[in-house]
């Protein structure tokens, strides 16, 4: 159908241009002026080759009207000339035809056909108008077209350059108060007072004393109020035992500690006495157990340093000394007695003991 149409509308050319001459001889008779021969209208092809060729073929022989029939509904469908090929050459021809077709307004020319130069454009940047092949009237309004092309370009770059300029302003003014800010703040900083502290070295030898007083040493009243109310109560309760034995029993021992060397007051229930006597057994191993126990966790829980306050001072005296007054205090420390509880179990039952390292 294409080809058909193709010939159809060629065949329609043919015609017109042999019937041309009939006209014009009819006028040299004398008969008058001949009318214009009416034009078959211009099928527009709907494949793009054919359509650039058809065009192409007008454009040979001057036909800029017809150049424009037929290409025109091309390029204004977005949907064709998508081989940049024929775009470029469909282009270019409707460019030549318009800035040439008398049919038009020149100044109508000119715009239209500086619309079609900058599709081109636009589609290729680098592009440029083949030599010796179209009309001068195009090659200058290439030249045109190009020049306002690139005074958009440099007034843009202008712009560009004007708004980089406010931004680096904008942030350089950013920056100078961020700079102030700092500088604000560092001093802030610098005239801060801090509190000083020092570690002070803590003696074991304090933490061995029994009666919660190692717990109060170390910082732990409540343990040490515990152990102290314990070991009270339990030293009450066998020193109470043992003055009952003593002054109401009347008893007395004849040979130390060996066993039936206790002797009490005639008429006294032994029995009694006796069940007495486990109990203060009882609380003693108990008083001394709790006495273990006190000095043992004083020391489990000692800690070898205590940090103290010296004062406060501005951060930027401190900083002046450089600092390491802790390190330097330590290395000149003397050395000091270390008191570490030991322990050890067996068939003879719990030792508990101390040792001192120098």
């Amino acid at each position: 159908m294409r080809r058909l149409a193709s010939i159809v509308v060629r065949a329609g050319v043919a015609l017109t241009l042999a019937a041309a001459p009939a006209h014009a001889a009819t006028g040299a008779r004398g008969v008058g002026p001949a009318a214009p021969a009416p034009r078959a209208p211009v099928v527009v092809p709907d494949d793009d080759e054919e359509a650039v060729e058809l065009a192409e073929a007008a454009w040979s022989r001057g036909g800029w009207t017809e150049v424009r029939e037929v290409l025109e509904p091309v390029a204004a469908d977005p949907s064709r000339l998508q081989d940049s090929r024929l775009r470029e050459k469909a282009l270019a021809l409707l460019a030549d035809a318009t800035v040439n077709d008398p049919a038009l307004d020149e100044s109508e020319r000119r715009v239209q056909a500086g619309e079609y130069l900058e599709r081109l454009l636009d589609a290729d940047p680098g592009w440029r108008l083949p030599p010796a092949i179209y009309s001068p009237e195009l090659f200058e309004l290439f030249v045109e077209v190009q020049d306002q092309r690139s005074q958009r370009a440099s007034a843009q770059c202008e712009a560009d350059r004007m708004a980089c300029e406010a931004d680096l302003a904008d942030n350089a003014a950013d920056l100078e108060d961020l700079r102030r800010r700092h500088a604000d703040l560092e001093q802030k900083y610098d005239d801060q007072e801090v509190e000083v502290r020092d570690r002070v070295a803590r003696s074991r030898v304090f933490a061995a004393i029994p009666a919660g007083i190692g717990h109060f040493y170390n910082g732990e009243p409540v343990l040490g109020g515990v152990f102290l109310g314990a070991e009270a109560v339990l030293g009450a309760t066998g020193l109470g035992l043992i003055l009952v034995r003593k002054v109401v029993d009347g008893c007395d021992r004849t040979d130390g500690f060996e066993r039936g060397s206790l002797e009490c007051a005639a008429g006294r229930d032994l029995d009694a006495i006796l069940r007495r006597r486990k109990a203060e057994e009882v609380v003693g191993w108990l008083f001394l157990g709790t006495i273990a126990l006190d000095i043992f966790l004083a020391q489990y829980r000692f800690r070898p340093y205590k940090t103290q306050s010296v004062g406060r001072v501005p951060r930027k005296e401190l900083d002046a000394e450089g600092g390491g007054g802790d390190e330097r205090r330590r290395r000149e420390r003397k050395p000091r007695a270390k008191v570490r509880p030991t322990g050890a179990g067996g068939r003879g039952g719990l030792h508990l003991g101390i040792r001192v390292e120098f």
